[in-house]
């Protein structure tokens, strides 16, 4: 929605629009919580974690945070697609 003094506008999105975009992000969360348990695996594996140098543990790490944040809000705008236009 556009509001201004003089006028409103709002564009209203189609039933259909809301039913694609769903399914967008169905397919996208689908992907990233495949990823992100491919991650935690790694992640579980000692011999990973043991033998891997340190920074390359940390950037695993940093990237499976990054996974379960992306993860999240994709849950959160799949819940909020429901509501309005």
């Amino acid at each position: 929605a556009i509001i201004t003094p003089t006028a409103e506008a709002r564009l209203m999105r189609s039933d259909a629009d809301r039913e694609r975009e769903r399914g967008r992000l169905e397919k996208e969360l689908a992907a990233a919580d495949a990823a992100l348990r491919s991650a935690e695996a790694r992640l579980a594996d000692p011999n990973f974690t043991s033998r891997a140098p340190n920074n390359v543990v940390e950037q695993a790490r940093a990237r499976a945070d990054e996974l379960r944040n992306h993860a999240d809000a994709l849950r959160a705008r799949l819940a909020g697609s429901g509501e309005g236009a």
